[in-house]
């Protein structure tokens, strides 16, 4: 039993890993070739490109732990504990290299972004001028720091939603054949 949770504890950092470091490289490329990230064509395409890397490195890493860790066997406690597992090494090893690209490479580059946000929103007049002062008094204290902390907690939160449903997904019932006991009783 020991040893299966340190498998997958082991998958899980993984392809957390993994996953940071594929976001941490689409984050670069919109950097590096200055895309308007404020577009609606932009956040439309990021969000479908984002989901569908998300998800598809969740039920592939959930996929490869049932295959190569419980004989192609997965509760939907297993996937959910990967999943989220995943989840979280991803938002917390994102977080850290977004702190250090304000912090290090590019220290005006959260607040152009915030700029470019407050603009926006004083450009489409949707929001009454007492609700805009408060909103702009909020994103003129944001530093590094904080920015990470909420990316942190907003990753953890949309991990766990989106862990939930990917663990629906790839769960599959225990082997009603298994020699040993403990392999029908691997929930973590």
């Amino acid at each position: 039993m020991e040893n299966r949770t340190n498998l997958l504890l082991a998958n899980a950092l993984r392809f957390g890993l993994a996953l940071a470091a594929v976001n941490f490289i689409i984050f670069l490329l919109y950097y590096i070739l200055e895309v308007d990230i404020m577009s609606i064509s932009f956040g439309i395409i990021s969000l479908i490109l984002t989901i569908g890397i998300y998800f598809g490195a969740l039920i592939y890493s959930n996929n490869h732990l049932k295959k190569t860790v419980f004989g192609g066997y997965l509760t939907y406690s297993q996937g959910l504990f990967n999943s989220f597992t995943v989840s979280a090494v991803s938002s917390i090893v994102n977080a850290v290299l977004m702190f250090l690209f304000y912090t290090f490479i590019d220290t005006e580059y959260l607040y152009e972004q915030m700029d470019k946000v407050i603009v926006k929103m004083q450009e489409s007049g949707m929001i009454p001028a007492e609700q805009l002062e408060k909103t702009i008094a909020e994103l003129e204290k944001v530093t590094p720091l904080s920015s990470a902390a909420q990316s942190i907690w907003g990753g953890l939160l949309i991990g766990l939603i989106v862990a939930l449903i990917i663990s629906a997904i790839t769960k599959t019932k225990s082997n009603p054949f298994a020699d040993q006991p403990e392999d029908t009783n691997t929930t973590i």
